[in-house]
């Protein structure tokens, strides 16, 4: 795991002028990067570790969604993914194999451009991802990262030893009517 809190990048591309362009833009970007010319380097990029986005030119004919979910079918991050195709013929209705694509660009593109809808996708991920575990206008923490959370306390607590209670409350319904708590003794099992 990687320290460095900068947006990770992987450029796939195999035509060396487009991955300087690529380069080049990320660095001024002052984003980490990972750079791949086939499906097999993408793989083996993203085991070692799963970047935030992906930058494909799809002059890279195996590299797609479809292929890299067969190639790497165990990894549930790979269906959130964003990717950006750049694209350099006709519109993009002709470049039918990218059906399930994030976003495009027609090459030439400008490095503004790209990444500006680069930070733009990122944004997006970032708040759905926050959505995914609070609560829009309380921020308070949904029952899965609850629940994800008394489990690791749970581990903790079985190699060191120790007590633990848990009581959670939910005193609001979700249309906002405030409700009698209801007081349910549960057991949680270890996963």
């Amino acid at each position: 795991m990687n320290n460095d809190d900068r947006h990770l990048v992987l450029l796939i591309s195999d035509d060396y002028q487009t991955m300087e362009v690529l380069e080049q833009t990320f660095v001024q970007a002052n984003s980490r990067m990972l750079e791949a010319t086939n499906l097999q380097q993408v793989v083996s990029a993203m085991q070692q570790e799963m970047p935030d986005i992906v930058v494909c030119d799809t002059d890279v004919k195996e590299v797609d969604r479809q292929n890299l979910q067969q190639s790497m079918p165990d990894n549930l991050e790979l269906q959130s993914l964003p990717f950006v195709f750049l694209y350099s013929t006709g519109p993009v209705q002709e470049v039918g194999r990218y059906l399930d694509l994030d976003q495009y660009l027609h090459k030439p593109f400008t490095p503004i451009a790209l990444v500006s809808l680069v930070e733009r996708m990122l944004a997006n991920k970032e708040s759905l991802a926050q959505y995914a575990q609070a609560d829009s206008q309380t921020a308070v923490v949904n029952r899965r990262v609850l629940r994800k959370e008394i489990f690791r306390e749970l581990k903790r607590i079985e190699r060191h030893g120790g007590n633990m209670s848990v009581c959670i409350l939910d005193i609001v319904d979700q249309r906002g009517v405030s409700v009698q708590p209801k007081w349910d003794k549960c057991n949680l099992e270890m996963a």
